[in-house]
């Protein structure tokens, strides 16, 4: 085989004989293929793997100004499970990370939800459309792409399953806010059973977030015995003011509780974050962005959600951010 060469391409710029192939491929329907609509705003990109000047693998792609849509992975039949389309996904991951795009969404056949997953994608639905489609999303392309194994990149092969609840053991580490803020993204879009959330105030990034507060909704839309508790250290910092999450459990009173530190004159030092049973995301200090993350370690877990469970019982609803009186 001759040399392999990766590249992208605004697809109405893709070379003359690139773009026949390109058709041919995506025609063959050998390779996992992902639907989503498009729209005008968007401008499509196609990236490619080639050896010499033939096209063995190419990922098609709608970018928009901070997200993307995944329309395909196509591999050449002859080069099939060699790992050339995983290659090519993560070459298209790199190039959309160095773009500012933080979001990737796709739609993708129910037989391909395992493999999407493996590269940190998460279903925000458990249903399928009528076409038995299921929608997914990459929620944090830039801290994937710094801590994936390099050897993925280079075999396109993956051991396990990454930043998965539940299947990787994993921990991952974060040294800045916006780490801080991608790792709950990650976790908490996969939440199906409890997010129980100790902050120092509403104005923590993670509570004055949308993802945050739409997980909050995926997660009582799909399981309504679902726990969802917001434990926050000074309820008055913030209060009055427009807050995603605030306004969640303002509407769902009956399935987000939200409480506050009683006065006690002890300061408090940690954020930690739970996810059903086995999900933990650990901050040491309120004054910086230290600490890790762990997507399948019962052991942290339980350890954390002591701690959680002790401030939770001495906290009491709080009046500042009751539901107001209509």
């Amino acid at each position: 085989m001759s040399l392999i060469r990766l590249s992208q391409y605004p697809k109405y710029s893709l070379p003359e004989n690139l773009r026949s192939q390109f058709h041919q491929l995506k025609q063959s329907c050998s390779g996992i293929s992902g639907t989503a609509a498009k729209t005008a705003e968007e401008q499509e990109l196609v990236c490619t793997l080639c050896s010499g000047e033939q096209l063995l693998a190419a990922v098609e792609l709608g970018i928009q100004e901070h997200s993307a849509n995944l329309y395909g992975i196509y591999v050449d039949q002859g080069n099939r499970h060699a790992g050339l389309g995983s290659i090519t996904l993560m070459h298209a991951f790199r190039k959309l990370s160095s773009l500012s795009v933080s979001e990737l969404h796709m739609e993708c056949p129910e037989e391909f939800r395992p493999y999407f997953s493996r590269f940190g994608f998460v279903a925000l639905s458990d249903q399928t459309s009528r076409e038995g489609k299921i929608r997914m999303t990459q929620p944090c392309l830039k801290y994937f792409i710094e801590t994936v194994p390099k050897a993925v990149q280079i075999s396109g092969r993956l051991s396990g399953t990454i930043m998965q609840l539940g299947s990787d053991s994993h921990s991952y580490h974060f040294r800045s806010e916006q780490q801080y803020t991608d790792l709950h993204r990650m976790m908490l879009g996969q939440a199906r059973k409890r997010i129980w959330i100790l902050a120092d105030s509403i104005h923590n990034p993670v509570l004055n977030n949308d993802e945050t507060s739409q997980a909050f909704y995926r997660l009582i839309k799909t399981n309504p015995q679902a726990e969802v508790r917001i434990l926050v250290a000074n309820d008055k910092q913030g209060a009055g003011y427009y807050n995603p999450s605030i306004h969640v459990a303002q509407r769902l009173s009956s399935y987000v509780e939200v409480r506050s530190l009683q006065k006690t004159g002890v300061r408090l030092r940690e954020m930690i974050t739970l996810v059903d049973h086995q999900g933990s995301i650990y901050r040491k200090h309120t004054n910086d962005y230290v600490g890790f993350a762990c997507f399948d370690n019962r052991i942290l877990y339980d350890r954390m959600r002591s701690n959680f469970e002790q401030h939770w019982q001495y906290a009491k609803p709080s009046m500042e951010l009751r539901r107001l009186a209509i």
